[in-house]
């Protein structure tokens, strides 16, 4: 036992899967699942295998994750995001955005009164419908925030339900939006609009620059003020 609580074993183990996942996450399989449901599907089974800690045998590496690491990533993430994009997109996109953001609460607001989903999953619903309007309205960083904020990681069954559920209601999702264009363009015979196949330059020249040590440095400033005032 004290060499699967070790927390240089158990960190580079934990490394290890997140590897694996995003590599089992592109293959034809695992794009149905994701890598953040696979990573942890591959956690569970080493967990229970002894190989590493479970939750409820829960070392300082975990608590040091789930108060630091993981709400970092989800600012640095967030650091990805170009304001100026906003611009080329133009007010009609944006407030088609809006709608749509509008209509997803108000969805997870009538499902909540319909459902009745506080006598099945207690207190722990109402962060459920706070994830899935934030996933539906910004992505899954937005899941991942409002998870992280109120702790319900450390729920790994009903959390890994939660994304698989997501995942799969995504991908219906992304179906029907694919497909609803087609059908709307044969009844109402609308002319095809050009498309434009130019490609994004500066996209490609971002990807290929690295981090320099002084960009790493400004980060971790950024990071540890952000994370400083958010405490």
């Amino acid at each position: 036992m004290q060499f699967t609580t070790n927390p240089i074993y158990v960190l580079a183990v934990l490394c290890l899967l997140i590897i694996l996942a995003i590599y089992a996450g592109k293959t034809r399989f695992g794009k149905q699942f994701g890598p953040a449901l696979l990573v942890i599907v591959f956690g569970a089974i080493l967990a229970n295998l002894g190989l590493i800690p479970t939750a409820s045998n829960s070392i300082e590496l975990y608590s040091g994750i789930f108060t630091y690491i993981a709400p970092i990533s989800i600012f640095y993430l967030l650091l990805g995001v170009n304001l100026s994009s906003l611009k080329q997109a133009g007010l009609p996109m944006i407030g088609l955005f809006l709608i749509g953001s509008l209509a997803t609460t108000a969805g997870i607001l009538i499902s909540w009164f319909l459902f009745s989903p506080a006598e099945v999953l207690g207190d722990k619903a109402a962060i459920i419908a706070g994830m899935l309007t934030g996933t539906y309205t910004g992505g899954s960083i937005n899941f991942n925030a409002v998870a992280l904020e109120y702790g319900f990681q450390e729920n790994g069954v009903l959390y890994a339900g939660t994304i698989a559920v997501d995942n799969v209601i995504t991908t219906l999702w992304i179906v029907v939006t694919l497909a609803l264009p087609h059908f709307m363009h044969r009844i109402w015979k609308a002319s095809r609009s050009a498309q434009s196949e130019e490609g994004s330059p500066t996209e490609s020249e971002e990807s290929k620059v690295g981090m320099s040590l002084t960009g790493l440095a400004w980060l971790l400033f950024w990071v540890s003020l952000v994370f400083t005032s958010r405490n």
